[in-house]
């Protein structure tokens, strides 16, 4: 797994040895100064509920989280240092700021490598992992940060396309989604074609190569909205799937991050978050996408 080596100098600030770490010599001799501006928590709005909760992390002062890379609209930038704001990225700073800890160390590990608890030496991951019971074998799971839905995204020219008007299309969707539950109840005569990544997914709809393409409805709006208008989210269906943390089975931290998680829930600190770096960002809210279910 790859080190954000920006975090690991906001550990290091919280031990006193930052000196150290930033002073390697510049091209003219000299050394390199802090920035004394810099935010232990990006562009994140941080809230003084600082230290009301406890964790036990692996790296003292700093919450460890395991990302698989890349995750554009979780936690944008080309790397993990790059990164200082996204939705995921300002939810896991909140829960950090919660713990009393000073920033957040982001390491790269594979979807399957976290789902199956292969990756090791982490705290927690938030990067829209669905609860299901034979995940929750291998893993813990905080209370839900959020419920999704199944969406429904066309080339635009089919944006005013029905239910009604799909019975026969050719879908596409990722192997092992939710979506593919779906089409299997809902469009039991399509024709269908599974994909393992979302670009491969969209690129297919683009060429004709399938008529709509189905998954979660937060990841198909980005898709849409960064489309330059090529294709459009048109509606969705009621799954309700539950997004949690995940972390290490047996964790001490689970109990603790789901109070923080229900605490950010009751005080509306998670749905100003999701607003500001999910929702406005990406095409308005998902409940404004036509429920299906209900045609």
């Amino acid at each position: 797994m790859m080190r954000s080596t920006k975090r690991i100098l906001g550990a290091l600030s919280a031990l006193g040895i930052v000196s150290l770490a930033l002073s390697g010599c510049a091209a003219g001799g000299g050394t390199t100064e802090p920035d004394a501006e810099a935010k232990p928590f990006g562009d994140c709005e941080i809230s003084d509920k600082t230290g009301t909760h406890e964790l036990e992390t692996v790296a003292d002062g700093v919450l460890t989280i395991a990302v698989p890379w890349p995750s554009p609209s979780g936690y944008p930038g080309e790397s993990p240092d790059e990164v200082e704001d996204g939705y995921l990225y300002c939810l896991t700073a909140e829960i950090a700021n919660r713990a009393g800890l000073d920033d957040v160390v982001i390491e790269t590990t594979s979807f399957e490598a976290l789902i199956t608890a292969r990756t090791q030496n982490y705290d927690m991951s938030l990067w829209d992992v669905i609860v299901t019971p034979e995940r929750e074998e291998v893993v813990d799971f905080s209370s839900p940060y959020m419920h999704i839905q199944t969406g429904v995204a066309v080339r635009a020219e089919d944006k005013g396309k029905t239910v009604a008007d799909m019975p026969d299309a050719r879908i596409g969707f990722l192997a092992g989604s939710k979506a593919e539950e779906v089409v299997a109840e809902r469009f039991p005569d399509a024709e269908t074609l599974t994909f393992q990544g979302n670009d491969d997914m969209f690129a297919a709809l683009m060429a004709k190569q399938v008529d709509m393409i189905m998954n979660d409805t937060i990841t198909l709006m980005p898709l849409a909205y960064n489309s330059d208008e090529r294709a459009v989210v048109i509606g969705q269906f009621r799954t309700d799937s539950p997004l949690a943390a995940v972390l290490p089975k047996d964790s001490p931290n689970t109990a603790p991050t789901s109070e923080i998680i229900d605490e950010m829930h009751e005080d509306g600190t998670i749905d100003a978050i999701l607003t500001k770096w999910l929702y406005e960002g990406y095409g308005g809210h998902p409940d404004d996408i036509p429920f299906w279910d209900e045609q």
